[in-house]
């Protein structure tokens, strides 16, 4: 392969896996209790 290709992929490699890592350890609290209650009778039907 040539020199380009490799730093180009891992270039891309480590874009991709900052922001997926990014995305995963991010945390978002709902703390409204209507919030909680539309999202546990919508994941309900399917437990």
């Amino acid at each position: 392969m040539a020199p380009v290709t490799i730093v180009v992929g891992a270039i891309t490699i480590v874009g991709v896996g900052s922001y997926e890592g990014m995305c995963y350890f991010q945390i978002e609290r709902i703390e409204d209790p209507f919030q909680v209650f539309g999202i546990v009778s919508d994941v309900a039907p399917s437990a």
